[in-house]
């Protein structure tokens, strides 16, 4: 008796792991320190609690962004949440959002969050040369860029020490409308 009983106080304390889980708690860990099978599955849980916080945080923060997206045409409001919130989904060192003039196509107004704690949104006027144009019409998925030399358009994300960056251009009607970057200040960890 003595032996299940203490064979069931690891399965307990997953079960109670369940719990939390479907309580969306994903912060709380089993902790089992018996040497079996029981502390491999136990830490095999806290991996999966890990990887479903993360999931669901995104699905949340996507969710967020969307709502914001589609509740208001205020584009500075719509600027801030992507700013805001897009580390919370792609860690990363500096964020931006740059959008094109659309009547002056070769200018933009990038808007810039670092990520630390309580940094503040940065404003500049960029300029885009036609070669740049045209490499981001080659990769209308995603480019990443990884040197010293950024083009014209990252110039501001460089000079506050990012090395590489993943840049995402966004087309409205087959023209270039807004850029988003995420820049790093050296290789990025996948």
């Amino acid at each position: 008796v003595i032996q299940i009983r203490r064979s069931m106080i690891p399965l307990e304390k997953l079960q109670e792991g369940t719990r939390h889980i479907a309580a969306r708690d994903f912060d709380s860990r089993v902790m089992i320190k018996s040497g079996d099978e029981f502390e491999d599955l136990a830490a095999s849980f806290n991996t999966m609690t890990s990887e479903l916080g993360k999931q669901f945080k995104t699905i949340a923060t996507m969710g967020e962004i969307d709502r914001e997206i589609l509740s208001t045409l205020d584009t500075v409001k719509i600027v801030n949440t992507l700013l805001t919130r897009m580390p919370d989904v792609f860690p990363c060192n500096c964020v931006s959002v740059t959008l094109i003039n659309p009547d002056a196509p070769n200018m933009g107004t990038i808007y810039i969050r670092e990520g630390k704690p309580g940094s503040q949104v940065q404003m500049e006027m960029i300029q885009l040369l036609s070669e740049e144009r045209e490499k981001l019409y080659d990769h209308p998925e995603s480019l990443f860029i990884m040197d010293e030399d950024a083009p014209n358009y990252l110039s501001p994300l460089a000079k506050r020490g990012n090395k590489s960056f993943l840049v995402l251009p966004i087309f409205v009607n087959e023209k270039l409308s807004a850029i988003i970057t995420l820049g790093y200040l050296g290789p990025p960890k996948i």
